[in-house]
């Protein structure tokens, strides 16, 4: 959380790479048209990634999903989405992203990455 927004992106775009994906690039700003990442999967799919940077208490909403696979249908043609947040998803908005096939990394699971990927340095 005390990572500006571009600060943000570029520390999931280092992480995604640490995970293997390729070819990442952050696309993220004004104008972005909901996405901020792309890249390649290990498979070489292409993956377009959303970030968004919110305290616990600013839950990602319907809206916000909606716009994404609004853009993802209007604008971008990817393989894979998947929707980052240091947040959590309403309800409503869940079954939105799992009707979708979108990939939602939530806070938890951003947490549980970055745990993992700080072990995995130090124990280098």
């Amino acid at each position: 959380m005390n990572l500006s927004p571009s600060e943000f992106e570029r520390a999931i775009a280092t992480l995604l790479m640490d995970l293997g994906y390729r070819n990442v690039k952050v696309t993220g700003g004004a104008g972005d048209l909901g996405r901020d990442i792309t890249c390649k999967d290990r498979n070489g799919r292409t993956v377009m990634v959303q970030c968004k940077r919110y305290s616990q208490n600013h839950p990602v909403g319907s809206p916000e999903i909606q716009l994404f696979i609004g853009m993802l249908v209007t604008e971008h043609k990817a393989d894979r989405e998947i929707y980052m947040t240091t947040s959590y998803l309403t309800q409503p908005a869940m079954k939105l992203e799992r009707k979708h096939g979108i990939e939602v990394w939530d806070k938890d699971e951003l947490a549980d990455l970055l745990a993992e990927r700080m072990k995995r340095t130090s124990d280098h």
